[in-house]
């Protein structure tokens, strides 16, 4: 049960990790296409 917990918590932090580079490269770089 601990494992999975701390499995998921890295797995959501490298999510909003990647989100919120998405999200500032969407923000200061528009892309148009």
């Amino acid at each position: 049960m601990i494992l999975a917990n701390q499995y998921l918590e890295s797995e959501v932090a490298e999510l909003m990790k990647s989100v919120s580079h998405a999200y500032a490269r969407g923000r200061f770089h528009p892309y148009n296409g």
